[in-house]
């Protein structure tokens, strides 16, 4: 990625995360920064040209440059604020995020709920196992070959296992942060949360650099089906559609479908995937542009799978598409709910909130609902 591309990201004040994880003043954390380095895809190394510092990037020490991460014009670095003297006098320090660029504290928040999975599952445990292979091995040994924590090299590929061990002298504060500000977005100085960036700024890379998100099973496929109907030439419309696997679905129904993204890797992803006869892909954010884009004026199926949690402002977004909702049409929504995953999990808290689902609910003559592991299905009815 050219360099010149963040160049627009240091052009204000970072918002900053807080992780309530504390370090001491000589106490060495390198396994945080080898950690993150195999959790975050678009991790990097910042250093700071002392010739060149304009005062808004704080200079890593020169002999260890700082942790970082890329997501397209924005990034989030790892930082820490100096809290106390500490037992020793030299220091006690909390970890935080600064996040630079349009999708900055979004970035910054994605990397400070690493830095407290770190925390609660490997800050205590021993060195990880490194398994070193060579970069074509097959076989038993050669069975992990992508996923998080593997690093392909020239000729080498490296897995790195991370033992799981509950810290237990991690900070109460910790625990309370999470109680009370779940993968919250970055806050400023007033207090108020920080608007929600252009978020093709964030996800792009991601779909660009080849992630790719769970696939509809046959179970969901059931669900949609018996909640919608067939669809006898209907419209549809799939907002996010990634890869398209909903929409494909909806298509298979026999429903006339556009899928939608504002990500052009992840249209790319959905047309090259694409088999025969399938759905219309339009590159488009529901969000922002204007709803006459679309080639239907109404539609009888509107579906929104693993997006809504990521809306910022939700009852804005719900009003669209009742716009664009036709008299009698199914508003299908699939999203995680928060805490359903596993205590070590470092996703546990991505899920909405009650107070999101009572706004993804009010309004609605019919609201039926069906449960999928962590996931909730909703059928909403004008």
């Amino acid at each position: 990625m050219p360099v010149d591309q963040l160049a627009s990201a240091f052009g204000m004040a970072p918002s900053t995360v807080r992780t309530h994880v504390t370090v001491g003043g000589e106490e060495p954390f390198d396994s945080l920064t080898l950690y993150l380095a195999g959790a975050l895809p678009g991790f990097c190394r910042l250093s700071v040209d002392p010739d060149h510092d304009t005062g808004l990037v704080s200079p890593p020490p020169p002999h260890w440059p700082g942790a970082a991460m890329v997501r397209g014009r924005s990034l989030a670095r790892l930082a820490h604020e100096r809290i106390g003297d500490g037992e020793n006098g030299n220091g006690a320090y909390e970890f935080v995020i600064h996040g630079y660029g349009p999708a900055g504290h979004l970035a910054a928040t994605e990397m400070a709920e690493h830095v407290r999975h770190w925390q609660r599952n490997h800050r205590a445990a021993p060195c990880p196992h490194i398994t070193v292979q060579p970069k074509d091995a097959t076989g038993p040994t050669g069975a992990y070959t992508d996923g998080l924590h593997v690093f392909h090299k020239k000729h080498t590929r490296i897995k790195i296992d991370w033992p799981v061990i509950p810290g237990e002298a991690a900070p109460a504060a910790l625990a309370d942060a999470q109680d009370h500000e779940p993968c919250c977005p970055a806050r400023s100085q007033s207090g108020r949360v920080a608007t929600v960036p252009p978020a093709a700024d964030y996800w792009e890379p991601l779909w660009a650099g080849g992630r790719r998100y769970r696939e509809v099973t046959s179970t969901e496929a059931a669900m949609l089906a018996d909640h919608v109907g067939p669809g006898h030439g209907r419209p549809a419309l799939d907002i996010g559609t990634g890869e398209g696997s909903l929409a494909r679905h909806l298509y298979q129904l026999g429903y006339r479908t556009i899928g939608i993204d504002f990500a052009p890797s992840a249209i790319a992803a959905a047309r090259n995937t694409q088999r025969g006869d399938g759905p219309a892909w339009h590159l488009m954010d529901f969000v922002s542009d204007d709803l006459s884009a679309l080639p239907d004026a109404a539609y009888a199926v509107i579906t929104c799978r693993l997006v809504y949690r990521w809306i910022d402002d939700k009852a804005a977004f719900l009003d669209r598409v009742r716009q664009v909702l036709a008299p009698g049409g199914t508003f299908w929504v699939v999203t995680e709910l928060a805490g359903r995953r596993k205590e070590d999990d470092p996703y546990r808290h991505l899920g909405i909130t009650p107070a999101e689902a009572e706004i993804l609910t009010a309004g609605w003559s019919i609201v039926r609902t069906a449960d999928l592991d962590v996931l909730r299905c909703y059928a909403l009815h004008p």
